[in-house]
């Protein structure tokens, strides 16, 4: 039963990316049951809200934005097991789009990206996985905001998974295992991607990386859920 109602989605993607019920509006990503059980942020700018507090300890950083809270009991979590877990690059291709367009009615006009990059996996997760999730979202949002998509950054050790560490543990647990690439020299603000903001360490062992290559690079942060404590 499990794998019809997989096939089916693949099939028929004008259904609900949780529960894979069918919806009659293809602009719509929840079914109506999921819809009423999903937290927006609605966070009203991308230049302060709470993952901007949540980031403070990244100097260069400019804005920041996720449209989802991720909560453990909430239809999101299908969600973003879909998307890391289940081969689902095409739900994250739709998360990508709904986010980016969110993103898009509250960005600054004078907040001047040049490039887009995405929190890179070491190439042992990405062979047993079959794609980085990350770089999937990137690419849709490169495109939607009309800049290029740079691969910047790469993770030369793969870790231990990190779900049930706190902050400390997480930077100490990514010291120093992801690098950026001297092409970043060129780039004066670069928008980094991921899928969902926990503590901030991922971005901040990424930004460290940046900031080796190019100490005068700014940072902006779109992922497509943030988590609702941290």
């Amino acid at each position: 039963m499990k794998f019809l109602k997989y096939i089916l989605e693949i099939l028929f993607p004008v259904s609900c990316v949780s529960c894979g019920a069918s919806i009659n509006d293809e602009k719509n990503l929840f079914c109506a049951k999921c819809l009423t059980e999903t937290v927006f942020t609605s966070y009203p700018s991308v230049l302060k809200n709470e993952m901007v507090d949540r980031l403070v300890s990244i100097g260069s950083l400019k804005a920041a934005y996720a449209p989802l809270y991720f909560k453990k009991d909430a239809p999101v979590k299908n969600v973003f097991y879909k998307i890391k877990y289940g081969n689902r690059p095409d739900v994250a291709q739709k998360m990508a789009e709904f986010a980016t367009e969110k993103f898009m009615k509250i960005l600054p006009v004078d907040l001047k990206l040049d490039g887009v990059c995405y929190v890179p996996i070491h190439k042992i997760k990405l062979s047993k996985r079959g794609y980085n999730q990350s770089a999937i979202i990137a690419k849709v949002v490169a495109d939607k905001l009309e800049l290029p998509l740079v691969h910047v950054l790469e993770r030369s050790s793969n870790i231990e998974t990190q779900t049930h560490f706190g902050r400390i543990d997480r930077l100490k647990n990514q010291e120093g295992t992801i690098v950026a690439s001297k092409n970043v020299i060129r780039h004066k603000h670069l928008l980094i991607i991921d899928d969902i903001l926990t503590t901030g360490a991922t971005i901040e062992t990424c930004y460290d990386a940046l900031r080796l290559s190019n100490p005068d690079c700014l940072i902006s942060i779109l992922t497509l859920a943030v988590t609702d404590s941290w």
